[in-house]
């Protein structure tokens, strides 16, 4: 082996990224160039010692030798250095088949090529002009638009936008183009479809939106739309006569001149890491080629994992200068970010500016864009900061913006449930329009348990969140990779951090953050992040669920939760009815309305009305669901006011539990007689 050619489909492998049987049957490395060693049986072309470019899409050409069938090779073109052909059959095969073949293009015909500085974008470039036809093309960067300016192409456009469609059907005055020849994701799609004339043909070279399923409307085929797809390996597998052919007649167009060899930058094969992050950042022009030594040892490179974090990408964090988002910030540039922009209100100050200083003097790039992200304009500010200078790629978003307003249903006012609303729900919409044209690794929402379980007094912000998780399916849906986690309590960090005070158990930051990772590395839609064990919980949710109370045997309590009740009330009871009684019960009330309260050990006088302890309706709404939890009984949405005091409570709750309820209040201070 002297060469191998890299291709995106080998950095999708490496990543894990495609569906575990294609990584099972395919090795790295489908194409490459080098010296004939050795022939099997019935091999009469070739001899040892010939000079060969391979294309095989079993792969296997990253190394120092590979095994290859006879018909998947041809003669290296003479005058060409190996490093140059080995990056030239998978790129010519893909457009000579997609153009030729699939697309059927005739000369005087109008062909959009997208994405047109990559490999196989330079090969279709080279192969519809060989054709005769004339080429539009778009690029993702101003460098690489130069490039293709330079090439002779007069109408080159941006395809991290979708300005294209409009571009195309101006310069060719309304009538469209005849093929696309697409490598766009999600919503791109549709607007290619949306530039060809009549009679016009859709190729798809693509694999994202193939692999996820994403769905595609059929309006745009009405006017006789042809929608094609291109696999190489299918081609090879299903039809290796026709795959031989093309690959010879590829090499002989390259060997009489009629195809130039594709423009390629080569790194040795001891740096291949490199070569695979500079492909899958997609800043390269023309093909990376891995050169073989021929003597001497290579250390084997570790895999480090499907990539979540691309080294030196740029993201948008929104609500990230404080609570979740500045600690999801903070994990962003630990796993290589470069360039962080991220939003809030106001400018940070205190600990956050000085978080900020920290993270800018450790090599991680911070733009700090202020103002409400619901409001028109924020977010079309933060795609603008991220991809300063022009051309720069945005990678990912987090959008963890979000305004507390807590109420009850009954009596919560339109005013309250706009203010939670808007930055979760309008915030998204703004930066899903916002960034609608660049290619996003992810897409990620911060959500809440609260949307799937229901929380006391935050029925806006858990239909805030409700509507966060559709937005997930819905973007998922159209190929836009998306992902909304449904975190419980953080404890270190965030609005909730005093839940463990309150008895809650929460999620401990690193550990929250490593679950974002994994979420994102396999490309989950929408996931629950919530601490504890479940059995413990999910039965009491439930129970005070209306929709799902009714499908619960009779006791489906968890037997931990049974014993602890059971014990409870086992200590009640054999209790003598009158002040043993009802001071242990205030004891067991004590400590839960300390932790309401967040109070350590204040001594509470068993009269004093619970108003003047602070108690309003919402932790009112909190003491009675804890009540509830841990005594498993069913508590009225009033109790907690029926019954205004200490003293109060233990008596009404000691007639809930079927315990005598003597010595109440009313019987010590004595009955009017």
């Amino acid at each position: 082996m002297l060469a191998a050619g890299l291709n995106f489909r080998d950095v999708l492998t490496a990543m894990g990224l495609l569906p575990g049987d294609e990584n099972i049957r395919y090795r790295l490395g489908f194409e490459c160039a080098g010296e004939v060693s050795a022939v099997g049986p019935g091999v009469d072309h070739l001899r040892a010692g010939d000079r060969v470019v391979a294309a095989d899409v079993h792969g296997g050409a990253f190394g120092s030798f590979t095994v290859v069938p006879a018909d998947r090779t041809g003669p290296l073109p003479e005058g060409l250095a190996p490093d140059t052909a080995a990056g030239l059959p998978i790129a010519f095969l893909t457009a000579w088949y997609a153009l030729r073949h699939v697309g059927q293009v005739t000369a005087g015909e109008r062909v959009l090529i997208h994405s047109a500085t990559g490999g196989t974008g330079l090969a279709a470039i080279a192969v519809a002009r060989l054709l005769g036809a004339e080429v539009l093309a778009t690029a993702g960067s101003e460098e690489k638009r130069r490039f293709l300016r330079a090439m002779g192409i007069a109408q080159v456009m941006d395809s991290r936008s979708l300005d294209f469609r409009d571009e195309v059907k101006e310069v060719t005055g309304g009538e469209g183009v005849d093929v696309v020849l697409n490598s766009l994701a999600g919503s791109a799609i549709r607007a290619g479809l949306e530039c060809l004339r009549p009679f016009g043909r859709f190729v798809e070279l693509g694999v994202r939106d193939i692999l996820s399923d994403a769905p595609l409307g059929l309006s745009p085929l009405r006017h006789n739309i042809t929608f094609s797809t291109v696999d190489l390996r299918e081609l090879q597998l299903a039809r290796p006569r026709v795959y031989a052919a093309m690959l010879r007649e590829v090499l002989a167009a390259i060997a009489e001149g009629r195809l130039k060899p594709l423009r390629c930058t080569t790194y040795p094969l001891a740096e291949v890491t490199d070569a695979f992050r500079r492909m899958a950042g997609a800043r390269h022009i023309g093909k990376l080629v891995l050169t073989i030594p021929q003597e001497g040892e290579l250390d084997a490179v570790l895999p480090d994992g499907p990539l979540t974090v691309r080294e030196g990408g740029t993201y948008i964090v929104t609500g990230g200068l404080r609570g979740l988002g500045l600690a999801t910030a903070c994990w962003l540039a630990r796993q290589g970010a470069g360039h962080l922009v991220l939003s809030g209100r106001t400018a940070p100050v205190g600990a956050a500016a000085r978080t900020l200083g920290e993270l800018s003097a450790a090599g991680t790039r911070i733009t700090v864009v202020t103002g409400d992200i619901s409001l028109p304009g924020t977010a079309d500010r933060l795609v603008a900061a991220a991809t300063a200078p022009e051309g720069a790629s945005l990678n990912g978003v987090v959008h963890s913006a979000m305004v507390l307003d807590d109420a009850a249903v009954a009596t919560i006012r339109e005013d309250q449930l706009g203010r939670v609303w808007a930055p979760k729900v309008t915030g998204a919409w703004r930066l899903h329009r916002a960034t609608e044209g660049h290619r996003l690794d992810w897409f990620a929402v911060y959500s809440s348990m609260a949307s799937l379980l229901g929380n006391a007094g935050q029925g806006a912000y858990a239909a805030a969140n409700a509507w966060l998780d559709g937005f997930a399916a819905w973007r998922s849906a159209r190929g836009l990779p998306t992902l909304a986690v449904n975190w419980g309590p953080w404890g270190e960090t965030g609005v909730a951090t005093g839940f463990a005070d309150r008895g809650y158990q929460t999620i401990p930051t690193e550990q929250g953050l490593g679950a974002l990772g994994a979420l994102l590395a396999h490309r989950r839609v929408q996931t629950g992040v919530i601490p504890g064990e479940p059995a413990t919980w999910i039965p009491a949710v439930a129970r005070r669920s209306a929709l799902f109370a009714p499908l619960l045997p009779g006791d489906d309590t968890p037997v931990a939760a049974r014993e602890s009740t059971d014990d409870i009330r086992a200590r009640l009871a054999a209790l003598p009815a009158g002040s043993a009684r009802r001071t242990a019960l205030e004891s067991y009330l004590t400590d839960h309305i300390r932790a309401v309260l967040r109070l350590s050990s204040a001594t509470l006088d068993p009269q004093t009305p619970l108003r003047s302890l602070g108690f309003d309706s919402l932790l009112a709404m909190e003491l009675r669901v804890r009540l509830e939890t841990g005594l498993n009984i069913k508590l009225a949405g009033n109790f907690v006011w029926r019954h205004p005091t200490l003293e109060a409570l233990a008596a009404g709750l000691a007639q809930q539990l079927g315990l005598d309820p003597a010595d109440r209040p009313e019987e010590r201070l004595g009955a009017p007689g």
